[in-house]
């Protein structure tokens, strides 16, 4: 059941089991809504152990808009997760970043004392030693989840070639990218011609938790940075999920979810 949480004036429309248990917190990449977990909140081995809890991004799914496109960059948004935390999840949690929340969960720059570790899928990390060039894969479509404006037709297009073996999946991102505010996407474009990230990797290695980066076999997006060999001396566990793309959680997520249960177990 979705319910709404005022953030600085801004409804927040956000998912949560709400049982006794550590939390799981759910990150949306670019197009993603709180339905994107589904497969996750569905399974039985993570919703009877975990509190699991996802929510819509100010300008996405059924949170309110923001008034500025700077009020979207992922240093603004990164303050937004951290409120939600605090204000929201009294327990332990473990947050899991899908794609573009992944430079969210990097910009954040505060302590984070409940976290027990951090899971990114489909990591865009960028800062430091990791540059944007090391990150995206050499692709002929146009990087639409920066684009303030795009036709139906290349977003389609887009879509259905970034993500395997689930079209109904990609039909839902083609129908979110519609629905979402579109200086959300413009905030993206910003920041990345800008250059205006932090030192993200650097930055979650600062929390001092256990991380785990869950790569999909054939991402067509990102590339699998192995940040391990970056950073030998972090707690990094890595591992890639075979037959998926950038989006593991919905084209394998029986594989997924079972990485995900692996790791949490071992944190609780």
């Amino acid at each position: 059941m979705k319910k709404k949480y005022l953030s600085n004036g801004v409804d927040i429309s956000y998912v949560d089991t709400d049982i006794s248990a550590t939390a799981i917190v759910f990150t949306n990449g670019v197009s993603m809504t709180t339905d994107s977990w589904c497969n996750q909140f569905q399974d039985q081995r993570l919703s009877s152990s975990y509190r699991l809890i996802t929510f819509d991004w100010p300008g996405t799914g059924d949170s309110d808009a923001l008034h500025k496109t700077a009020q979207y960059h992922p240093s603004q948004l990164a303050r937004l997760l951290c409120q939600f935390l605090e204000q929201q999840v009294a327990t332990d949690f473990i947050l899991v970043a899908a794609s573009y929340a992944s430079n969210i969960v990097g910009e954040i720059i505060s302590s984070l004392p409940r976290c027990k570790g951090i899971v990114l899928h489909g990591s865009s990390l960028i800062g430091g030693a990791v540059s944007l060039d090391q990150v995206l894969q050499p692709s002929n479509h146009p990087p639409i989840i920066a684009m303030e404006q795009c036709d139906s037709e290349t977003v389609a297009a887009y879509y259905h070639w970034a993500v395997l073996n689930n079209p109904a999946f990609a039909q839902q991102l083609i129908q979110n990218y519609f629905k979402t505010d579109p200086r959300f996407r413009a905030a993206i474009g910003a920041f990345m011609t800008e250059a205006s990230c932090t030192d993200e990797p650097m930055n979650l290695i600062g929390h001092h938790v256990p991380l785990l980066f869950i790569h999909g076999e054939y991402d067509p997006i990102v590339k699998p940075v192995c940040m391990a060999e970056i950073f030998p001396s972090a707690a990094i566990t890595e591992t890639t999920i075979a037959g998926a793309g950038h989006f593991a959680f919905a084209e394998q997520p029986a594989a997924f979810n079972d990485a995900l249960i692996d790791f949490a177990n071992r944190l609780v």
